[in-house]
């Protein structure tokens, strides 16, 4: 519907004055932007690893189509990433690195429940 709406020009039944893209070329800039802010932040907070958050601009534009789905997704994608944190963080202090057997079924395990959800979110 956005996009619908972009390219007519129309927003509450009047025209209104500006430049009119389509879809493709509007969703083109917006992830030229995101990816040059998600670079530029990613170097200030971690220079060697700045790629990660150039990764999940990428995840987050994937299958979406305005920007209310890209804001949920990326918020869904945070809170995701913290449970994942805590929940990783404590794995790793239960099992603890004098254990290689356990902390060989943990990474199995936890594998198979990442992919496993993977399919079931449909990278949302």
């Amino acid at each position: 519907m956005s996009a619908e709406l972009s390219a007519s020009g129309l927003v509450g039944g009047h025209r209104f004055t500006r430049v009119r893209l389509a879809p493709y070329t509007r969703a083109a800039i917006q992830v030229a932007v995101a990816a040059g802010i998600a670079v530029t932040v990613g170097d200030v907070r971690s220079g060697t690893h700045f790629y990660w958050a150039l990764l999940a601009v990428f995840i987050i534009f994937m299958g979406t189509s305005n920007a209310g789905e890209q804001v949920n997704k990326g918020l869904l994608r945070v809170l995701r990433t913290l449970v994942g944190i805590s929940v990783g963080d404590g794995l790793a202090h239960a099992v603890g690195p004098h254990h290689p057997d356990w902390t060989i079924i943990v990474v199995l395990v936890s594998m198979f429940f990442a992919i496993s959800l993977m399919k079931v979110s449909s990278f949302t």
